[in-house]
C-alpha cells in the first residue's frame, strides 16, 4: 500500500511541475500575442493621423485651385491671362468676399479648417502658360496648387487647366 501511496505522490509531483511549465509556456504566447496586438494598434493610430493630415491637406489644396476659378471667373482677361510664372499665395478679402492672387512666398495657412496647431501648413500657387507640343497657348493656363506641411516635409499637389471660357 506504501508504494502505491508513493506512486500517486509522485504523479502529483510531476503533474505540478509539467503545469508550471504549461502556464509558463501559455504566458508566453500570451504576452506575445499582445504584444503584437498593441503594435498594431499603433500603427492604425498613426496611419489614421497620417490619413487626417493628407486629407486636410489636400482639402488646402483644392480650396486654392477653388479659390483661382473664383478670381478667373470674377475677370479672365485682367487677373489671370499677364499670369506666366506666376508664383504666390491667395487672400480672401471678407468685404468684398473675393479672392485675389498676392505674388510671393508661401502661405501659412493655419486656418478654420484644420484643427490641429502642431502642423504648419503652407499653400502656394503656380500659374504657367499651357504649352502642348512646343507651342504656347496663351488662352489656357496650367495652375498647380501645392500644400506642404512640416511633418517629414510632405506635400500634396492638385493640377488644372484654366481657360477663359465665357468669350
Amino acid at each position: 500500500m506504501k508504494s502505491n501511496n508513493k506512486n500517486k505522490l509522485a504523479k502529483i509531483l510531476n503533474q505540478n511541475g509539467y503545469s508550471i511549465i504549461e502556464l509558463m509556456l501559455a504566458v508566453a504566447i500570451f504576452s506575445i500575442t499582445i504584444s503584437g496586438i498593441v503594435f498594431l494598434m499603433i500603427d492604425i493610430l498613426k496611419s489614421s493621423d497620417r490619413a487626417v493630415v493628407l486629407n486636410q491637406a489636400t482639402s488646402l489644396a483644392s480650396e486654392g485651385l477653388e479659390a483661382v476659378k473664383s478670381v478667373a471667373i470674377e475677370n479672365y482677361e485682367t487677373n489671370i491671362l499677364p499670369l506666366d510664372g506666376f508664383s504666390g499665395s491667395l487672400v480672401f478679402n471678407n468685404d468684398s468676399e473675393l479672392w485675389s492672387l498676392v505674388p510671393g512666398p508661401a502661405e501659412n495657412i493655419n486656418s478654420v479648417l484644420v484643427q490641429s496647431e502642431s502642423r504648419n501648413f503652407e499653400r502656394i500657387i503656380y500659374i504657367d502658360e499651357l504649352t502642348t507640343d512646343e507651342t504656347a497657348t496663351s488662352s489656357l493656363k496650367y495652375v498647380r496648387s501645392i500644400v506642404s506641411w512640416n511633418e517629414n516635409q510632405s506635400t500634396t499637389t492638385l493640377e488644372m487647366v484654366i481657360s477663359n471660357w465665357s468669350r
